[in-house]
């Protein structure tokens, strides 16, 4: 709110340098516990002239940002796919602070608590110590957050001044009005106060000249009048009508109505405050003094039988034990309502993969947003998941919700979304779309006119889909689930078994899902204790336990899979067919070249399928190039390979991934100094194999995945070989083995041999192995994934 200035715990200014870093971090804090992809800040810092390689040069700067911000405050950034997050604590970020009380003052001011609106749009000014980021250089960032502040600031100080007048202190504000309308001539609401203040104070010619020079302005430079509400608060002053006095009493809306002798200085069509971005003034409305203006409709709403018009709000009751997402609510609440999103559709997504959350929070989110939202609240769900509705039948049923009688509702698709576009135009509603399919089910239900929020949650990350500002949830932190957990049994329990406790929110691994079946079971069998189900969990079938009456963690999992397999998509199809020999996979995670060995195709073609599995919400990829399955994800998977998969093919599969490690091996070797002999490998017929060598990856790619201790498991499932273990006396175990295999792939004995000893200087096995050997002794990555292997 002012120069930009970042301090550590002890409150000493980080010294950041004029340019690029200071853009670097201005952006993060902005989107303050958001991920900002790398691409939104290539754009920020860079703009139109970007490096050739704008992500290593973006990896650069963040790392010497870390560097100026300290060990603490660096701590604060943490990569996360697409981009980078800067989390921040409640109240320490002016710009948050600022606007928690601008929407709370604003939210006062719209129910006619104008000492509260007062006093909140005050401290919220407080934090103001010039223009904002007025160091920090980059035109996107003037346009996309200095620009919307600023307007912020000016309508927190018109509204603030509105409830002041309403409050009587009328000769207090007349100077700084007086200073706001010479800056701001053409906003009308403004001048309506001034012009109320000035005959107030007893100068009444004032006022009407404030009123001639407002209509210069207007006609000269737009070359229109003044608005209904301006002309008739001019004719009431003429009038010097009585209503227009104050009388002592600070005012108050009642009863739905707000009468000019207690509000004349807000439409009496304004039940929200305007967006902070809105550029054209609202009018005031003043009526004559005696009749209270009563607030007209504001959408087509349908009657109820007794013949009353009913604003939609058609949200479902939120969660009860709703648990977390703290920073989740607060990023969604700051892009819907913050008011930076002049000129168009506030749009968010939520996504996830099955049994996260997403309808939870989506719901839980819009709760808090209703009085921001006072036209109407749609809820639609689109059952995207399982059987995804037709866009044209939501037309029909949000159409009648807005008042539409059906049998005028037209027959087209696009004439279905005209009409509905023109039926929300210039009103506030909030619309949320939950369990989308993908953008195409969404794009026809979207408004067409700014002032309108849409929240969509999928399981598709909607990539598609314009201006979305996108939210990937995750699992429960292990807070979060024991907070979940203990909300649904009670402490006591908890505290009396607590490492059962633990024990069934690891089996749980975080999916909000499975925490709620379990607890729901418990709570159903107060006689179990924590260790019954514990162990279940342990057991060779978790998710036939994670299974309660209509929920179940497998069938959450299995409508994304039945998705792929139904889809027309050849991207989709690939991804079903890859998915259950993913099942046999045990690591952790696994590279793309490990993945194409595993599921038998090129690297191009395993890249599009695994993606396509990640866009799905059945694998994660959180490195480029690195994939890994969720924990009960891992389960449903080895699931599907035991049911989906021969045992010809499964056998194959491993025998694919056998020979791929023990090639990768050997191309570790070959890549480290003499320091021992090289693999002693049958040449391979198969392209897939030599084709993950030939491509020139680093160490971390061809040794990322864990070879020690797994070898011997592939060998053994698969029966290609049998591993003895030589253990000597003249080295140090481990420091020399052999393998004698049986044929692998028809081609003869595989033998692994190894260095008799360390050469001098370098240390025996168990000490280490210094990654300064390498041949390039700059690459740390590389030097730690090779000593690990070795």
């Amino acid at each position: 709110m002012g120069p930009f200035e970042v301090l550590d715990d002890e409150g000493e200014a980080c010294r950041i340098p004029e340019g690029r870093l200071r853009t670097l971090c201005a952006v993060l804090l902005v989107h303050a516990d958001t991920v900002v992809s790398a691409g939104s800040l290539v754009a920020h810092i860079w703009g139109t002239d970007a490096p050739q390689r704008p992500r290593d040069a973006l990896q650069v700067l963040v790392v010497r940002l870390r560097k100026c911000l300290g060990k603490q405050v660096a701590a604060r950034i943490a990569t996360v796919r697409p981009g980078y997050v800067f989390t921040v604590e409640p109240g320490e970020l002016d710009v948050q602070r600022f606007d928690d009380l601008y929407r709370g003052g604003m939210a006062a001011h719209a129910r006619g608590e104008w000492l509260q609106a007062a006093e909140m749009l005050g401290q919220a000014l407080v934090d103001w110590r010039g223009e904002p980021l007025c160091d920090v250089p980059g035109d996107l960032l003037a346009v996309e957050t200095v620009n919307p502040l600023l307007e912020m600031r000016l309508d927190a100080r018109c509204t603030r001044l509105s409830a002041r007048l309403a409050l009587g202190h009328h000769a207090r504000i007349v100077g700084e009005l007086s200073t706001l309308v010479e800056a701001w001539p053409l906003r009308e609401q403004l001048r309506c106060d001034l012009m109320l203040a000035l005959h107030r104070c007893g100068r009444r010619a004032d006022a009407l000249a404030a009123y001639q020079a407002g209509r210069r302005a207007l006609v000269e430079e737009l070359g229109i009048e003044p608005g209904e509400g301006l002309r008739t608060l001019h004719h009431a002053i003429l009038a010097n009508d009585p209503s227009l006095t104050w009388t002592g009493k600070p005012p108050a809306a009642a009863g739905g109505e707000r009468s000019v002798r207690n509000r004349p200085d807000r439409s009496v069509a304004e039940s929200a405050p305007p967006p902070a971005s809105q550029s054209a003034p609202v009018t005031a409305n003043p009526a004559p003094a005696s009749a209270p203006v009563p607030v007209p409709a504001l959408v087509a709403t349908p009657p109820s039988a007794a013949g009353v018009r009913i604003i939609p709000a058609q949200l479902p009751a939120t969660t009860a034990d709703f648990t977390g997402r703290q920073a989740a609510v607060a990023a969604l609440t700051t892009l819907m309502t913050g008011g930076s999103t002049a000129g168009r559709v506030v749009i968010s997504t939520i996504s996830g993969m099955g049994g996260i959350g997403k309808s939870a929070l989506a719901v839980h989110a819009a709760h808090q947003w209703r009085q921001d939202f006072p036209d109407g609240q749609l809820y639609v769900e689109l059952r995207g998941a399982t059987a995804p509705r037709d866009p044209s039948d939501v037309l029909v049923d949000l159409l009648t919700a807005l008042g539409v009688p059906p049998d005028t509702v037209p027959p087209q698709l696009d004439q279905r979304a005209t009409l509905y576009r023109s039926v929300l135009a210039g009103r506030r509603f909030l619309l949320v779309l939950d369990d989308a399919r993908d953008a195409a089910q969404v794009r026809p239900l979207l408004p067409g006119s700014e002032g309108c929020g849409v929240l969509v949650s999928s399981r598709s990350r909607l990539a598609s889909l314009p201006g979305a500002v996108r939210f990937d949830l995750g699992g429960f932190q292990e807070r979060e689930a024991r907070a979940l957990l203990t909300s649904m049994i009670g402490a006591e329990r908890m505290a009396a078994e607590p490492e059962a406790a633990a024990r069934i929110l690891a089996s749980c691994a975080g999916l909000p899902l499975a925490i709620r079946i379990t607890g729901s079971r418990l709570a159903a069998r107060p006689s179990w204790s924590l260790r019954d189900l514990a162990d279940r969990l342990a057991g060779a079938h978790r998710l036939d336990e994670l299974e309660v009456e209509d929920a179940a963690v497998r069938a959450s999992f299995q409508a994304s899979y039945d998705a792929l397999r139904a889809s027309s998509s050849r991207s989709d199809k690939a991804a079903a067919r890859a998915f259950p020999l993913l099942g046999l996979w045990v690591a952790p995670d696994l590279s793309l070249e490990a993945a194409a060995a595993l599921l038998g195709v090129s690297s191009v073609q395993a890249e599009k399928a695994l993606e396509a599995l990640v866009d799905a919400q059945l694998l994660e990829s959180r490195v480029a190039d690195r994939y890994r399955l969720h924990d009960l994800m891992r389960d449903y998977a080895e699931t599907c390979a035991e049911d989906d998969l021969s045992e010809q093919e499964r056998t194959t599969a491993l025998d694919r991934m056998l020979n791929w490690h023990l090639h990768s091996a050997d191309k570790a070797t070959r890549l480290l100094p003499p320091l021992r002999r090289h693999l002693d490998l049958v040449p391979q017929k198969s392209e897939i194999i030599r084709s993950a060598f030939q491509r020139g990856h680093g160490l971390p790619g061809l040794l990322g995945d864990p070879l020690a201790g797994r070898m011997r498991g592939y060998a053994q499932d698969v029966h290609v070989a049998r591993l003895r273990l030589r253990h000597e006396q003249d080295v140090e175990p481990l420091e020399r083995d052999r393998v004698d295999g049986e044929q692998i792939g028809g081609q003869g004995p595989v033998r692994l041999c190894r260095e008799e000893g360390p050469p001098r200087g370098v240390g025996t096995h168990r000490r280490g192995w210094d990654p300064a050997l390498l041949q390039d002794p700059t690459d740390r990555v590389s030097a730690d994934a090779v000593a690990q292997t070795v």
